[in-house]
């Protein structure tokens, strides 16, 4: 897989990028259309928020999140652009590592939120239209784990939270959603799938599902762990940081300083962008450098193809 060709909006100036249908918008601005055509972009509007940086998008594209990286408050909005409600987070350090927050599929086809509105060790599921939320079976709550960069598989089966425990380490914890849709287990304590102590001697520098596997980016190299076998497959020493990984078709972005396409199956970088910065996160603790790794991307899973903004210029990568 190799860059095939690209697209270069200047002045675009967008923040939070989102595919939908095949197009990109800048969600934050109202769902502001960026061309891919050559033809102008429409200047920025009133948008929800400027402090709303980032944008989660549902598997089903029918909710979008706005966050505020290091804030305490996230907007759900509809492909409309009308607002659905304001949610918030436990505020407990929430100005030093970034929202944790994904949007699923539940059971009954609605599209459910898993953040952490009373807690920050503590996840919950709510309807994203009602605010109904999932009650979940009793269990150990980990006072020490701040969950971040929360994700969910493919298949809806699993959910990975790649935050950090008290003092400042950054861990990995995978929980089984099944077992929670059939109240056979909960979403507490540092997870049941793999929980913290199976990845302790990695700082976890970013996560990411790819099919029935996690790609690992930590202090020591890349890592692919199996979630059926529970065992690390191979590792992949690097001589610099991985920081962030997003997954994209069959590979995945490394996000420390520029992205970097590495192939899944041996960690191989198969091409970088070294004129497109991403900072220098290696870790779910960002503070001031929330404008950084996966805020500046946004994949497009049918077309294979990344956008980047620097906040001003939106360069479209395809891939083939």
């Amino acid at each position: 897989m190799r860059e095939i060709s690209r697209v270069v909006v200047r002045d675009a100036g967008a923040w939070t990028l989102a595919w939908i249908g095949g197009e990109l918008f800048d969600v934050s601005d109202r769902f502001r259309r960026i061309p891919l055509d050559g033809s102008p972009c429409l200047e920025r509007g009133e948008g929800y928020d400027d402090n709303l940086d980032s944008v989660v998008v549902s598997p089903k594209g029918d909710v979008f999140a706005l966050v505020n990286t290091v804030g305490t408050k996230a907007l759900l909005v509809a492909p409309d652009g009308s607002v659905i409600r304001e949610l918030s987070r436990f505020d407990n350090d929430a100005d030093l590592y970034r929202y944790p927050l994904a949007l699923l599929t539940m059971p009954n086809g609605r599209t459910g939120v898993v953040h952490c509105p009373e807690d920050s060790g503590q996840l919950d599921i709510e309807d994203a239209l009602t605010g109904d939320r999932l009650p979940l079976p009793d269990g150990r709550l980990d006072e020490d784990l701040y969950h971040s960069r929360l994700a969910v598989s493919a298949d809806g089966h699993y959910l990975l939270s790649a935050g950090w425990v008290w003092m400042p380490f950054d861990c990995l914890a995978i929980y089984d959603l099944r077992r929670v849709w059939d109240q056979r287990g909960g979403l507490a304590g540092d997870g049941d799938v793999a929980q913290v102590r199976d990845f302790s001697s990695l700082e976890v520098e970013g996560a990411c599902f790819v099919g029935d596997n996690v790609m690992i980016g930590s202090d020591k190299g890349l890592w692919l762990w199996s979630l059926t076998r529970n065992e690390f497959v191979w590792h992949r020493e690097f001589p610099h940081p991985l920081g962030d990984l997003v997954a994209i078709r069959d590979g995945v972005l490394s996000l420390y300083q520029h992205p970097r396409l590495h192939d899944v199956g041996t960690g191989d970088v198969l091409a970088e962008w070294p004129e497109l910065a991403t900072g220098e996160v290696k870790s779910s603790l960002v503070g001031d450098d929330w404008f950084t790794g996966p805020c500046c991307i946004a994949v497009d899973p049918v077309h294979s193809r990344f956008a980047h903004t620097d906040g001003s210029t939106v360069t479209v990568v395809q891939l083939g």
